[in-house]
């Protein structure tokens, strides 16, 4: 064995082994020392492998390690959808109500999911220094690249007072991205007085996208009554970067303490957007009419997010203590937009718009609090005082102002009785301003069937939630328990306000409407049962929402419940076979006010089983079977969607070297369904995949066989 030394160790969090008040939070940490002639030694695979149609792929990973300096590098590349993640990453099936940020373009929803055919590539290295005990520095480096293409299918079912209408669609994709990452980590903990962790993030991407779309708009009998045909194209260039710093300093009296923090995220991009749109309207008349629409937008966005805090605590008597704490949160965004739109077939004259817009915010919030700690129970509870400052608008236009003052209560409660067990109960409030879209003061209508306003005389939504955690774990049993129930309860709701006319054109904007309640609660149990070697786990999740929307002057009071159970069995003893089976069942009912017959029903059931078996010690075999049904009573079928993955390996000689064969999706389903509602209409989308394929890799092993064991 290459380890010298073993331990296990159950740790205070950082701040607390700093300050000296235990704050109830505690981690597991595994501390192993490797023996002298193992601390040099580097491991990796490359592994390639080629099937039918050109499908591709290679990987390639490389670990080294010394007493002080670790080193990874990985690099992958391939066009079988994969990106890192299995089969399940394929599927994208959305539940209960959803919103509809992703309906601006026709592209917007496709880049969410893995439809279609997918091309990746990836390098990345990771290094780690340790200059001395507890101070440490890593850093890594990530280049993605991704080019995504296919075409998709969608049926949607809108609804708008008396004027519902149905909506097919055939689109056609393609997005190419440039993706540059780097993160570094520096943490110094050698002193026991203080303590310092910097944390840093630079991101650039580069997205090209295009996409073509022919919809067609029916009445709910059926009769053909407008059509478009729609290409956008799309240029994004981001750059971000993201800094955040703390200082934490321990006093000369115990239990007195402060801390610094600031934290800030730099966001630019630019976007540059073309669409061409060509409508048809009253198809089945003798009077049909054409339309065609060019339209250009150049976007230009510069925002900054600065946070600054200072934490103070004191000690009053015994385990009371008295605690201070300052935030100041400031964003500033500008916005810098070129539009351009002209006609043909019509006298409308070509519109020019352009302007300049900014969106300050300032959040001061001061904390006072008591806490009481202990070993078994740990309280913290105050108040907050909040004053927030907003300014926004065009540049050369009056600007909309306002400045409130906000008491938000909040407590913590946390109770440990024994190790293993721990509950806790969160309360707090917070003040939610409206976003930069939602109030902004000009119209977006790039898409000319879909306008998008904001309302500046929004107000504030406050939120009051509340929330209960049990974790239990038994080691010597085997039981694992954890829970959470939260309430959420918020007032001046912001939700939107969408009319539609009869040419089919939305517009959405926002308003204030009341109130709205959420309610989740979630379980997830599991145990070994002794004697059989089995362990089984249970999960249950539950949500319920209560919204409304303001659609074409009348208020929608939309309601949706969610319930999701599963139970799932799996063998304990891993070592020559690895069994597991389980099922999911979940069904979504949303219920609306305007029209009560499109009150939807969603079901999703999922069955799943895996067998991993070792022959011997040099040939595996793996394979996966998932089984889902879909049915809703909103689409005349229902979905049943079997997929098959299956997987043969042989280690050859001294285990340097293995071949796999790979079938995936042997029945050759299509891997990509969607049903989503949102708060007026129904979607039905399948999408083009990748479907089944077989592949056949090499793999080669660096690094000693016995080192690989060990």
């Amino acid at each position: 064995m290459p380890l010298q030394k073993l331990k296990l160790l159950i740790k205070k969090s950082d701040e607390a082994e700093l300050t000296g008040v235990d704050d109830g939070n505690k981690q597991v940490v595994i501390n192993f020392t490797l023996k002298k002639t193992k601390k040099n030694q580097g491991f990796g695979k490359v592994s390639a492998g080629m099937g039918l149609d050109s499908r591709y792929f290679g990987n390639a990973n490389y670990n080294k390690f010394s007493p002080k300096t670790q080193l990874a590098v990985i690099s992958k590349y391939n066009n079988i959808n994969i990106t890192g993640s299995n089969i399940q990453g394929f599927l994208e099936n959305a539940d209960g109500i959803a919103d509809e940020s992703d309906d601006d373009n026709s592209t917007a929803a496709q880049s969410k999911s893995l439809s279609g055919y997918l091309k990746t590539g990836v390098v990345g290295i990771n290094i780690g220094h340790e200059f001395k005990e507890k101070e440490s520095l890593n850093a890594d480096y990530f280049y993605n690249l991704s080019d995504n293409r296919g075409t998709s299918f969608s049926k949607r079912i809108s609804f708008a007072n008396t004027n519902n209408y149905d909506y097919e669609a055939d689109n056609r994709f393609n997005k190419e991205s440039n993706n540059h990452n780097f993160n570094f980590n520096y943490k110094n903990k050698s002193s026991r007085s203080n303590s310092l962790t910097i944390k840093g993030r630079l991101n650039s991407d580069a997205v090209t996208q295009y996409s073509m779309r022919d919809g067609f708009y029916s009445t709910v009998d059926g009769d053909l009554v407008t059509s478009n045909k729609q290409n956008y194209s799309n240029t994004t260039i981001k750059k971000s970067l993201d800094f955040d710093i703390n200082f934490y300093q321990k006093l000369a009296k115990i239990g007195r303490s402060f801390s610094v923090g600031f934290k800030t995220k730099i966001y630019e991009q630019s976007k540059d957007n073309e669409q061409t749109t060509f409508i048809t309207r009253n198809i089945n008349t003798d009077n049909p009419s054409n339309r065609d629409i060019f339209a250009l937008r150049d976007e230009v966005f510069n925002n900054g997010l600065y946070n600054f805090n200072f934490k103070f605590t004191a000690p009053i008597v015994g385990n009371h203590y008295l605690k201070f704490q300052f935030f100041l949160r400031v964003l500033n965004q500008n916005e810098d937009i070129y539009q351009f739109k002209t006609f043909a077939s019509d006298d409308d004259e070509d519109e020019l718009l352009g302007y300049k817009y900014n969106h300050r915010e300032s959040s001061f919030q001061n904390r006072f609090g008591y806490s009481y700690s202990t070993k078994k129970l740990n309280i913290f509870s105050g108040i907050e005082l909040q004053e927030l400052d907003r300014s926004f608008g065009v540049i050369t236009e009056d600007r909309f102002t306002s400045n409130q003052f906000y008491v938000n209560p909040f407590s913590i409660v946390q109770y440990k009785p024994i190790n293993g067990v721990k509950y806790r109960l969160v309360y707090n409030r917070k003040i939610r301003s409206p976003r930069t879209s939602e109030s902004s003061t000009v119209i977006n209508d790039l898409n000319p069937f879909y306008i998008r306003k904001g309302n500046p005389q929004l107000k504030i939504e406050k939120t009051d939630a509340i929330s209960l955690i049990a974790n239990i774990f038994n080691y010597k049993s085997s039981l694992n328990f954890t829970s959470r129930i939260k309430y959420q309860f918020s007032k001046d709701a912001i939700i939107q306000n969408i009319t539609i006319d009869d040419d089919f054109v939305k517009t959405r904007s926002y308003i204030n409407s009341g109130e709205r309640q959420k309610l989740s609660a979630y379980f997830n149990f599991s145990k070994k049962i002794k004697g059989l070697g089995i362990r089984y786990a249970i999960t249950n999740s539950s949500f319920y929402n209560t919204s409304t929307s303001l659609i074409n002057l009348q208020l929608n009071d939309v309601v949706s419940k969610d319930i999701s159970m599963g139970l799932s069995l799996e063998n304990a003893n891993k070592n020559v076979i690895d069994l597991k089976l389980g099922t999911n069942f979940s069904v979504n009912n949303t219920s609306f006010s305007i029209e009560q017959n499109l009150n939807r029903t969603y079901r999703k059931q999922h069955y799943y089983s895996a067998i991993d078996y070792d022959f011997t010690e040099k040939l595996n075999f793996n394979t996966q079977f998932d089984y889902f049904v879909f049915s809703d009573n909103q689409f005349a079928t229902d979905l049943q969607l079997p997929i098959w993955n299956m997987a043969i390996s042989y280690s050859i000689g001294n285990g340097h070297n293995s071949l796999k064969l790979v079938f995936i999706d042997l029945l050759d389903k299509n891997v990509d369904f969607e049903r989503r509602s949102t708060t007026n209409f129904f979607e039905e989308t399948t999408s083009e995949s990748l479907g089944r394929y077989m592949i056949l890799s090499y793999t080669y092993r660096l690094g000693n066989r016995k080192q690989q064991n060990d």
